[in-house]
């Protein structure tokens, strides 16, 4: 057998040296010539070659190795005296030999010029390589036919696609455990062109139905009252580069061609879509790649809680109002007590001032109670104007003076000399002072001492409260402020509280704009506290200090009180009675009528939950009448809420007032009016 050239990729010269032999052509000149050129195209054909990027291989019909440059000997590992003579496939892996096979049969048959594949190769140091194989033919060289193989290296290009492979497979997994459905919608031709069978499951859409359209999917399956919030939020997303899809609605239960249409909410069930959109380079969209799933249980489960959260609401506004009706009659009783044992070295006297610290005590927890939840709910609007930070602060230190003293804790107070102006509610920062200073001295021992320190830049303003008492632990730091947690307390639990105080600072904080913070060192050493505040770029108007009240009422008022709480009615009356007022009691709205008419008061004391009409019913029904438009209606009532306070001006009331209510409020109303009466209203 003949050895082959090797001529044709290695670049010999033999094809040259064979024309310039002697007697082969009658025009040697002409020969030369031609000669020439195809030494010259040779040389060109061999550089390229030689340079080539890819891999260039010459086999003849038997698959031996005729030729091969050098991109394809680097990538086998081997030199090219190693492959010349030797067969194919010492080279090709054995999985893929068959199919190397097929391309060279499908050539040499002479049905196709040319056949591909992916082919892996065994390099020389037992690795393989991923290709792309391209057999065409047929060569000559030096009177041998053959086949010429270009083998591209498809590595990185497999790795990627391996690579991508596993991506996808465990975003399948990942889509699959977190019952997702995937999806993509070609935009304009309103067709989804792919999803998976969870979106179908969700959506109610068999597989062997005709195929969805975004039309279809807002008349068939989005529930009707959502339909226009679904095409507006994908409309939004559509017309803005940058946007994703993002929307919550309802869909029919019965699905794609359900018959569920009786506008029922309980027919229903919710999804969560999101979507990337797609652009073309002139930002058009294109196609909305996304996911969905069903969130009905999720909706579920908020609708509960916020039913669970609305019936605590409401628990604790009846739980308010049923120990506040208590309160009332005991906190006058403790009053009548003293008023009728004016020694205040009695011992009657002293017990009617402890009944009444007690109750006020009682009261303030209530409140407390009541006021966390209607911080956190939104329902409290402030009531802000500048304010002097400095004088808020003496004033909230001056009702803890007595609390302090009876601890024999030390207090000092440091306040810049300049003023500093905050745009604030005078009555809830006060609160948030009142609050940490009664925080700092519960959890100091007695004979501990307090600091109250005020310092402000160009911009805000910072009060620190702090104390050398127990402390605040570490794992107790990061929830100082959240509601009912509580630092250690005594077996006693002396003035210990509910743990909402300190939650209620930092909500009221923030409603200003502000912010809270707690520093400890740790147990024993002490703590701090450190409102901080945006500064008013203000200063307030002076006002003119309040009148003082007078503290005894005119004689021979008459004032009518309406409580089905005959304890509250009587403690009250015996009260006013004692003060100098004509009283009388009445125990629903019938009895009220009646003594309007026959007495005539000019004040009525009024309760708004009676048995027969409520108290906003009985003051219509009284305001509508000509001889009753000056007279003074107060509520004392157990409910507080601001709807409560605002339905009572609404009808009429002139003042709401929440048991137990502070008697000198109530007593310096009621004075101020009968001293304005006729002597009709009097006697």
């Amino acid at each position: 057998m003949t050895t082959p050239d090797s001529s044709f990729l290695q670049g010999s010269d033999t094809l040259a040296d064979s024309l310039l032999q002697p007697g082969l052509q009658p025009d040697l000149q002409a020969d030369r010539r031609r000669s020439a050129g195809r030494r010259l195209r040779d040389t060109l054909a061999q550089t390229a070659l030689a340079r080539a990027c890819v891999g260039i291989v010459l086999i003849d019909a038997q698959g031996r190795l005729l030729d091969a440059n050098g991109a394809f000997c680097k990538m086998v590992g081997y030199e090219p005296t190693e492959l010349i003579g030797t067969d194919l496939n010492g080279v090709i892996h054995a999985a893929d030999r068959d199919g190397v096979a097929y391309l060279i049969e499908s050539v040499n048959s002479g049905n196709i010029a040319d056949a591909s594949g992916e082919i892996r190769y065994v390099s020389k140091d037992g690795a393989f390589l991923w290709s792309r194989t391209n057999v065409s033919g047929p060569a000559q060289v030096a009177d041998t036919d053959g086949l010429v193989l270009i083998v591209e290296n498809i590595d990185r290009l497999k790795l990627a696609e391996e690579r991508l492979g596993a991506l996808v497979e465990r975003l399948e997994v990942a889509t699959d455990a977190a019952g997702l459905g995937v999806f993509e919608w070609n935009v304009e031709d309103d067709a989804v062109i792919s999803e998976n069978q969870r979106m179908r499951e969700i959506l109610g859409y068999e597989s062997g139905q005709d195929a969805l359209s975004l039309a279809r999917v807002i008349a068939e399956i989005v529930y009707p009252d959502d339909a226009a919030a679904f095409q507006d939020a994908l409309r939004a997303a559509l017309e803005h580069p940058g946007a994703r899809f993002h929307h919550v609605c309802r869909i029919r239960a019965g699905g794609a061609g359900g018959t569920d249409g009786t506008g029922d909410p309980s027919g229903s069930k919710w999804i969560e879509i999101v979507g990337q959109i797609r652009r073309d380079p002139t930002g058009g969209p294109t196609r909305l790649v996304g996911v969905l799933a069903d969130v009905t249980v999720r909706k579920q489960a908020e609708k509960s809680l916020l039913d669970a959260d609305s019936r605590k609401n409401s628990f604790l506004t009846m739980l308010a109002h049923e120990l506040r009706n208590p309160l009332a009659p005991i906190k006058a009783a403790s009053l009548l007590v003293q008023m009728l044992a004016p020694n205040p070295e009695s011992k009657i006297h002293s017990a009617g001032q402890m009944i009444e610290r007690q109750s006020n005590h009682l009261s303030n927890l209530v409140g407390q109670l009541l006021e966390v939840t209607r911080i956190s709910t939104g329902n409290i609007e402030l009531v802000r104007e500048i304010v002097e930070l400095s004088t808020l602060l003496r004033d909230a230190v001056e009702p803890m003076a007595l609390l302090l003293d009876s601890r024999k804790q030390s207090f000092t107070i440091d306040t810049p000399v300049n003023p500093i102006w905050v745009y604030a509610d005078t009555l809830r920062l006060t609160q948030v002072f009142t609050n940490l200073i009664d925080n700092a001295s519960k959890y100091t021992a007695n004979g501990g001492h307090i600091e109250v320190r005020l310092a402000a830049d160009s911009e805000r303003c910072e009060v620190s409260v702090t104390d050398n008492g127990q402390g605040v632990p570490p794992e107790l730091l990061p929830h100082v402020f959240d509601p009912f947690v509580q630092g250690h307390v005594s077996v006693a639990r002396t003035d210990a509280g509910l743990g909402i105080g300190l939650s209620i600072v930092r909500q009221l904080v923030t409603l200003h704009g502000g912010s809270v913070r707690v520093s400890s060192p740790g147990a024993g050493a002490g703590s701090t506290f450190v409102v901080s505040l945006p500064l008013s770029q203000q200063s307030a108007a002076v006002v003119a200090p309040p009148v003082a009240i007078q503290s005894s009422l005119a004689d021979g008022g008459r004032v009518l009180i309406v409580d089905d709480n005959a304890d509250a009615a009587e403690s009250l009356a015996e009260l006013l009675t004692l003060a100098g007022c004509q009283v009388q009691t009445a125990g629903n709205g019938a009895e009220a009528f009646q003594t309007v008419r026959s007495w005539k008061p000019a004040v009525i004391v009024l309760d708004i939950g009676l048995p027969d009409l409520d108290g906003f019913q009985i003051t219509l029904e009284l305001r509508s009448r000509p001889e009753m438009q000056e007279v003074l209606i107060i509520a004392l009532s157990g409910y507080g809420s601001a709807e409560y306070v605002e339905r009572a001006r609404v009808v009429g009331i002139d003042m709401y007032l929440t048991k137990p209510a502070p008697m000198e409020i109530l007593i310096a109303s009621i004075q101020k009016k009968l001293r304005e009466m006729s002597p009709t209203y009097r006697h």
